[in-house]
């Protein structure tokens, strides 16, 4: 009697309506099933088939089904009545007729349709739901020791497909993707650099009903760096897809199906496959295809729109990239809005924000370790175009240029190699063609554009031929409008410059008497002048000179006499002057070739070159805010209309005047001679330079000597201190402005922010400051803190000079006060004042003497102080507690060789012109030539205008030194000038 089974559900039902179904769908057929016969079993050495229903009877093994494939026993299933749990007698029956089936089945599986195990007939080992095959678990449907068994046991599930897409990506963009070491490719992760615009669209976007996303811009705007960046970005939340535009050959939905159906092992149809992948996703699957507009089917438009009308709504997007001239094909016909124009969101990719270029350079200059700068130019262009950022990079790499400038030749000739690369091998030829005939054409009519016809008729084009599309769709020309005509021009004109001057005019290899005459007739073509600058800025001396050489001439004759003077009457400071080398020195001008004449000039160190004379080729007018001078390595550049332009010129006026005399000047302002044989000078300024570094800190309550002596080890670790703590201070920004704590505001190109630092931020500064400055070996970079950079280089010259003289530092010039009072000129008793004044003013003499020997060493007698030496300075003291008043005999020292300074009462010192200034000190009668009075304040704490830097008491001997030069300094220089020019 049969049991009634309306709440179960028995074993040939589960077989037939629920294994057999899920077998076939797995893409197995159905003579590869075998259930309950024909089964060839193993027994011994011999193989026998169990056919008949008697011999199965008799060889127990009652096998429900045998799975093949390709001839291949792949496992054997149990079925079960569902009312039946699974158990190790179950287990056993299953291994043992997968052993016994010839050859082994691998594994066997046991199931009632509401479990399912599944067992490695080998180890009889049960295979883990969290087991991965290819990096995919098993799915939930059923799962290979061997690669082809457990193929059919991959299922559709979320995370499979998942992780299916993940390796989708990767084998998809790995042509494109590159890394530090395949830079050939296209995209580099370290050199992306996300646009704000663009998230935020795209965010809005995946929250829409819209289906598809276009990336719309010009070639070289960065589509593809654009679409990997996103793509690498979203698949950590996403399931993402990617594909090639000219990848998919047989269309977007039969690609998608025949990538599932290869790793899946199911053979669906495209819409079965889509379908299935929808049903188990949780996310939305984005499918990206990079450069849609190069799909080479003839119905692309049709099949995207059908696609994506299709797929609405059912959790998949679509992120395309396209050029902006092709796109109008995809979302428009003839007037008319295309179905796909009704399921899209279109972004057009505009020129990086100040902000998000100065992170992509960063990122660049990282990269490829290129610490120079760059002409502002190619900046501009770059911003523009990004895939020239690109070039820049490799060419400064491979050439080991120092800066980036528009006239690198290799950079054109890089540009020039790739864009022939954009073209396929039938169209190359033609390319370059069109390309330098376009250039030619507009070199003879003048102009940055040409209408399209008159390109077509002077290229003998035919009705049915064309300028190729890729020229344009490349970004290496491009089409403007008027409303009435179409123009044809180079997007990157420099380019059409290189073109012209080297591939057309090829001035490079012409004859001189042919280049002369083709500077005099281009100059007056605004084409070919600005590819004569370009070409010239390339050239080699020879080349120039046909341009410059009587320009050239006289910029030798110019150096020439600097240089001679700088040597022969200041050879102890010719550092000093510019460019502030000990080395070799060039001319460096702005060259107008249009008017033959020169700009802004200066000069440059060549220690590294053998340039002497340098033009920079510019529109003198339009040259305001170029740095390519700057970049060059110029110093004091500058322009006098005395000069001429070079064109005729008084050489020895010019240099005396506007470049010794005019630098002189500056120097003694700054408070910036020569001091090396000057000890005290320099002992001042390196205790002012450790002022300025905080060294001493309330010395104005505690005085200084507490801090007394200071070992020259000391000054250079806490310089090392001073330096790390900067740079360490500078990462802290830096990483808190990339984790967002610390928000920049950018106003166009200058970006402000406020800093705010915890207590444990300081900590950290000055520990990582602590151990770097601990360790002699640690080099650490500088950043822009110009102000730090000029102490630390002063620190360092004025400490040689105290070096040579002591081990230590074991005294000040000026002491501590005696007692606090509101002025620091008033804290001393009369005795210690008078101390101060005599040594202080002695100390002035000796070092006053040094440096007008050391720096003026040709006309020292010209200063006349210098000219009374030796001197003896009678100073008489009037003291006050608030604050004193002094008298300053300056007479000649009949009692000395030495100068000497003698302190006597205020009142004995007279200017008494019957007595000829005669004045009398014990035995002694000195004639005074000149007198001073002033107070002790304005000694002590008034200071030299360009001594303003260093705070009292830190500045008292400098201000007397240089104050005392400079009263002197137009009448030496009267003499110095006079002795090279006679009017």
């Amino acid at each position: 009697m049969t049991k009634n089974r309306t709440d179960k559900n028995p074993e040939e039902d589960i077989k037939t309506k629920v294994i057999l179904p899920l077998l076939l769908s797995l893409g197995f057929e159905s003579n590869e099933l075998f259930f309950e016969m024909s089964f060839p079993i193993r027994l011994g050495r011999f193989t026998a088939r169990v056919d008949t229903q008697k011999q199965i009877t008799a060889a127990s093994p009652r096998l429900d089904i045998l799975v093949k494939h390709n001839g291949t026993n792949l496992f054997v299933i149990e079925v079960k009545n569902d009312s039946v749990d699974l158990g190790d007698d179950d287990k056993e029956q299953a291994i043992n007729y997968a052993r016994i089936v010839h050859p082994m089945a691998p594994f066997a599986i046991v199931t009632n349709a509401k479990d399912t195990k599944i067992y490695e007939t080998k180890t009889k080992d049960e295979i883990s739901r969290t087991f991965r095959f290819k990096g995919y678990e098993i799915g939930t449907d059923l799962e290979d020791l061997y690669d082809q068994a457990f193929q059919f046991f991959i299922g559709y599930s979320s995370e499979n497909v998942k992780l299916f897409c993940k390796s989708q990506f990767i084998e998809a963009a790995k042509t494109i993707i590159g890394s530090a070491s395949e830079r050939h490719k296209k995209f580099i992760p370290e050199l992306y650099a996300s646009r704000t615009a663009l998230d935020d669209a795209f965010s809005i976007f995946l929250q829409s009903n819209k289906v598809v996303f276009a990336v719309v811009g010009e070639s070289g705007a960065g589509k593809t760096c654009e679409m990997c960046g996103m793509a690498m970005k979203y698949q950590s939340q996403y399931p993402v897809m990617f594909y090639r535009g000219f990848n998919l050959v047989d269309g977007l939905s039969k690609s998608i199906a025949t990538d599932f159906n290869w790793e899946f092992s199911s053979i669906y149809d495209e819409v079965a496959v889509i379908k299935r992948i929808t049903r188990v996703i949780k996310e939305t699957l984005i499918i990206f295809i990079d450069g849609v507009d190069e799909w080479t089917s003839a119905t692309k438009v049709q099949d995207l729109g059908n696609f994506a009308s299709k797929v609405k709504n059912h959790k998949i997007k679509i992120v395309v990239s396209c050029k902006k001239y092709p796109w109008d094909q995809f979302v428009s016909k003839a007037g008319i809005p295309t179905a796909l124009s009704e399921e899209v969101s279109t972004y057009t990719l505009e020129t990086f924000t100040p902000k998000e270029f100065h992170t992509l350079v960063g990122s660049y200059r990282k990269f490829y370790n290129f610490n120079g700068c760059f002409e502002d130019k190619v900046l501009d262009e770059c911003r523009r175009s990004p895939f020239l950022l690109r070039v820049f990079f490799e060419v400064a790499e491979a050439d080991g240029l120092e800066h980036l400038t528009l006239a690198a030749i290799s950079f054109y000739e890089r540009y020039f190699k790739i864009i022939v690369q954009y073209l396929e091998d039938y169209e190359r030829e033609q390319g370059i063609f069109q390309l330098k005939s376009i250039a030619r054409l507009l070199a003879d009519n003048a102009a940055d554009s040409i209408e399209v016809d008159t390109v077509r008729h002077e290229l003998g084009l035919r009705v049915s031929e064309r300028l190729l599309p890729i020229l344009f769709e490349s970004n290496i020309l491009e089409y403007s409008s008027d409303g009435m005509n179409t123009k044809v021009s180079f997007y990157f004109q420099r380019f059409r410059d290189y073109l012209i001057a080297f591939h057309i005019k090829q001035w490079n290899s012409s004859a001189d008497s042919y280049l002369k005459n083709e500077i005099a007739a281009c100059v007056s073509n605004p084409v070919l002048y600005e590819a004569l600058k370009l070409f010239y800025s390339m050239a080699n001396e020879d080349k120039q000179q046909i341009f410059d050489n009587s320009l050239r001439i006289n910029a030798e004759r110019y150096l020439n006499l600097y240089t001679e003077i700088l040597d022969k009457h200041f050879a102890a400071s010719n550092y000093k002057f510019f460019p502030e080398t000990r080395g070799k020195i060039g001319f460096i001008a702005e060259y107008d070739i249009k008017k033959c004449m020169l700009g802004m000039y200066g000069f440059r160190s060549i220690e590294h070159e053998n340039v002497r004379i340098k033009f920079v080729p510019v529109d003198w007018q339009k040259s305001k805010d170029s740095n390519v001078t700057f970049l060059l390595g110029a110093s004091g550049m500058h322009w006098t209309s005395s000069s001429n332009g070079f064109q005729k010129l008084s050489i020895d006026k010019e240099v005396i005047d506007n470049e010794i005399i005019s630098q002189i000047k500056k120097l003694v302002e700054k408070c910036d001679l020569y001091e090396g044989n000057c000890y005290y000078l320099s002992l001042e300024r390196v205790l002012g330079v450790l002022d300025k570094l905080n060294f001493f800190p309330e010395r104005y309550q505690l005085g200084v000597r507490r801090f007394l002596p200071i070992s020259f080890d000391t000054i250079d670790f806490t310089i090392r201190y001073k330096h790390a703590y900067r740079y360490f201070e500078h990462e802290l920004i830096e990483e808190k402005k990339r984790v967002g704590i610390i928000q920049e505001t950018w106003n166009g190109n200058i970006v402000s922010y406020n800093i705010s630092f915890t207590a444990e931020d300081r900590a950290h500064i000055h520990n990582s400051a602590t151990q770097a400055a601990s360790n002699q070996d640690c080099k650490l970079k500088y950043g822009a803190d110009i102000d730090f950079r000029n102490l630390e280089q002063m620190l360092t010259e004025s400490l040689e000079v105290v070096k040579r003289f002591d081990t230590s530092i074991n005294n000040f010039i000026i002491p501590d006060a005696d007692f606090l009072s509101q002025y620091v000129h008033s804290g001393y008793n009369e005795s210690t004042l008078k101390s101060l004044i005599n040594r202080l003013f002695l100390e002035f003499l000796n070092e006053y003497k040094n440096i007008i020997e050391d720096n003026f060493s040709t006309f020292k007698k010209s200063f006349k102080l210098y000219s009374m030496m030796p001197v003896c300075l009678i100073i008489g003291l009037k003291y006050k507690p608030d604050d004193s008043n002094i008298k300053i005999a300056y007479c000649n020292n009949t009692y000395s060789t030495d100068n000497t300074v003698v302190m006597c009462d205020y009142d004995v010192i007279t200017f008494d012109r019957k007595s000829g200034f005669a004045i009398k000190i014990e035995d002694a009668t000195y004639t005074a030539n000149s007198f001073r009075m002033t107070s002790v304040g304005s000694i002590l704490s008034g200071g030299y205008r360009g001594n303003s830097q260093f705070q009292y008491p830190f500045s008292v001997l400098r201000g007397l030194v240089y104050r005392q030069i400079n009263d002197e300094l137009n009448g030496a220089l009267d003499d110095f000038r006079a002795f090279f020019i006679q009017e």
